[in-house]
């Protein structure tokens, strides 16, 4: 879909309270490691955050560099350590992108969105009475919004007329 291209997704992405940004694996400083993925590398990056969930997606041009050394897809992060994890050393360098979300728990942690209006998009909170479709659209449940006592009856509309009149006895029940 050409309305939804990646430069697209990675606008809103940014929206949500990530940090993205260009990330250079390089071919040299790993270290053996024990187990399966015999080699890791740790990388310094004052970015890195324990409460902030962190993903590196591999750029196209070093997706063969990267499977040939078997980059693994798991990393570990720490206060401003990142550690890789490969079967074997990278011939070169690996061109990737790094997304730093927001804080972990969904709760807002970090995220700054605009309040919603009718024609942005952002947050809102569901109070009673609110409907959301899957869509996100919100309507109003009037069983749950209005109750008798909310609505009038004929007596209190003749009431009333009659005070707007200055109580001219010219309105009749």
């Amino acid at each position: 879909d050409n309305e939804h291209d990646f430069d697209w997704l990675h606008d809103r992405v940014k929206t949500l309270g990530t940090n993205t940004y260009n990330l250079i694996i390089p071919s040299t400083g790993w270290q053996e490691n024990a187990g399966s993925f015999c080699y890791r590398l740790t990388i310094t990056d004052a970015n890195i955050k324990s409460d902030r969930p962190v993903q590196i997606v591999v750029a196209p041009d070093s997706l063969e560099t990267a499977g040939f050394c078997g980059l693994s897809s798991v990393i570990t992060f720490t206060e401003g350590t990142l550690i890789l994890y490969a079967k074997a050393e990278p011939e070169a360098d690996i061109n990737a992108e790094i997304t730093i979300f927001a804080a972990k728990g969904g709760g807002g942690g970090g995220v700054d969105l605009p309040i919603a209006t009718e024609s942005t998009l952002g947050a809102v909170k569901i109070g009673q009475g609110l409907n959301v479709k899957a869509d996100g659209t919100l309507s109003i449940d009037p069983e749950k919004v209005l109750s008798d006592t909310d609505m009038v009856n004929e007596e209190e509309v003749i009431e009333a007329v009659k005070e707007i009149l200055n109580g001219d006895d010219a309105v009749a029940p």
